[in-house]
């Protein structure tokens, strides 16, 4: 149904990683969902190997050193979502980027999976499975550019 569309993804996700993708053919929704000026937001469940240590989570709410750069504040919160032990905030999307700043503290990541990204929200879509986006959540996904009005 959808490839003669010439879909793209927004973002990536790595080979290990599950959740939410989204794939679209409008240029503008997907520099609009990937620059970091306009800091859409991305949540993540994470599973790590051990528990963070002390102090780890406030250097990942400060930003972590990596290659190319100190990362943007994360969002960490503790939850008890089966098998996540943690839920992640972040507005970057550097290649591997949370595995990379969980590694840089000691704790390995063992599943991630993306379940927001912006006002996007996977809710009880299962792995495979696709919708296609409302009007109404394009108007809003593209009306957060600074400076610019609302696409009609």
């Amino acid at each position: 149904k959808y490839r003669h569309l010439r879909l793209y993804p927004v973002g990536r996700l790595d080979k290990e990683s599950t959740g939410l993708l989204l794939l679209t053919n409008d240029g503008a929704l997907t520099y609009q969902l990937t620059h970091p000026r306009f800091e859409h937001e991305k949540e993540y469940l994470v599973r790590l190997d051990k528990q963070l240590g002390t102090g780890d989570k406030e250097k990942l709410e400060r930003g972590i050193e990596l290659e190319g750069g100190k990362t943007y504040p994360a969002v960490i919160e503790a939850v008890k979502t089966e098998p996540f032990s943690y839920r992640v905030t972040i507005h970057e999307g550097r290649k591997r980027q949370l595995r990379l700043m969980f590694q840089s503290l000691g704790p390995r990541v063992l599943a991630l999976k993306r379940v927001r990204m912006g006002g996007l929200i996977l809710g009880s879509l299962g792995e495979g499975e696709i919708r296609e986006l409302t009007g109404k959540e394009v108007k809003e996904l593209l009306g957060n550019i600074p400076g610019e009005k609302q696409r009609q």
